[in-house]
């Protein structure tokens, strides 16, 4: 997970394009404040397991259902259209 978000950082750029383009908002010269960090993603999750027993801890905690929490984990785990070739 934590090697997944810091892979995120190739599409930084094309993702910043795409939301100030929608936006109407320039684009930011410098996009390093805004690149992901696997150290930061370590310190959350190692957070959300030591506070919580993990990320689906924290989100009963904050009240989401069991029905829902499953859903959610369907989702997470079909491939995107990036992973399908499309």
């Amino acid at each position: 997970m934590v090697a997944d978000y810091a892979l995120s950082g190739e599409r930084i750029e094309a993702l910043f394009r795409r939301w100030t383009t929608a936006s109407g908002t320039p684009m930011p010269e410098d996009l390093t404040p805004h690149m992901p960090r696997a150290e930061a993603m370590a310190a959350v999750l190692a957070h959300l397991d030591a506070e919580y027993g993990g990320a689906a801890g924290w989100l009963r905690a904050h009240g989401l259902e069991e029905e829902s929490l499953t859903l959610l984990r369907e989702r997470l785990a079909q491939p995107s259209n990036a992973e399908l070739g499309r």
